[in-house]
């Protein structure tokens, strides 16, 4: 079994990484990375409920949200998933 392979970051994230590192510098040049490490956290939460969808457990559990486990129409990622067909978000909201 091989390890997957290291990601290269696109030239689109970079450039989103510069603005956000340029937002979270202080007057005096210090970085603020507090601020930059909440900024990050987003970033990861966004890209991870692009794939959230509602399902149900092997016990008939649901549907539950796919990325966080909540209740599907409680946890709000029903707003941010790609996977969804159109109308589907104001369904399940």
């Amino acid at each position: 079994m091989s390890k997957p392979p290291a990601l290269q970051a696109t030239r689109k994230w970079v450039q989103q990484v510069e603005v956000a590192v340029s937002e979270c510098t202080r007057p005096d040049g210090s970085l603020d990375t507090e601020v930059l490490a909440d900024w990050i956290l987003n970033a990861m939460e966004q890209y991870g409920a692009r794939g959230a969808e509602p399902m149900f457990t092997m016990d008939g559990d649901g549907p539950r949200c796919s990325h966080c486990g909540a209740m599907w129409s409680l946890c709000g990622h029903h707003h941010t998933s790609e996977v969804l067909d159109d109308g589907e978000e104001a369904d399940c909201a």
